[in-house]
């Protein structure tokens, strides 16, 4: 089934930004596009989605306010993880993956927890 959701530009622009090949940084300090914050903010879209935006905004203090307040749902736990990942804080992403279903970490990682945990 189609979505008949759009992203704003300003957040479609997100997918394009990193097409040179240079990633992202770990640990940003603020946010890559305070454009697309602001369409990720006044969007409907579901949670862990607006949450994952924020993450690929590089706005992760964003990404936390909002996934914390769907704690419980595994999408949002998951975007909880990957963010954790992304601070460094491999011990609180790794709590977050034992949120996780093992199925829904199955269709993501071959070897399922084990794969999201390793650290590499």
């Amino acid at each position: 089934m189609a979505s008949t959701h759009r992203l704003p530009a300003e957040v479609s622009a997100l997918f394009q930004r990193d097409a040179a090949g240079a990633l992202p940084p770990l640990r940003p300090q603020r946010p890559y596009s305070t454009e697309a914050k602001t369409a990720i903010e006044g969007s409907t879209l579901a949670i862990p989605v607006r949450g994952a935006l924020h993450l690929l905004n590089d706005d992760l203090d964003a990404a936390h306010n909002l996934v914390q307040t769907d704690e419980g749902i595994p999408l949002s736990n998951l975007v909880h993880a990957v963010l954790h990942r992304r601070e460094g804080d491999f011990w609180n992403s790794k709590w977050w993956l034992d949120r996780i279903s093992t199925q829904l970490l199955a269709t993501l990682y071959t070897d399922g927890r084990r794969g999201a945990k390793n650290e590499t």
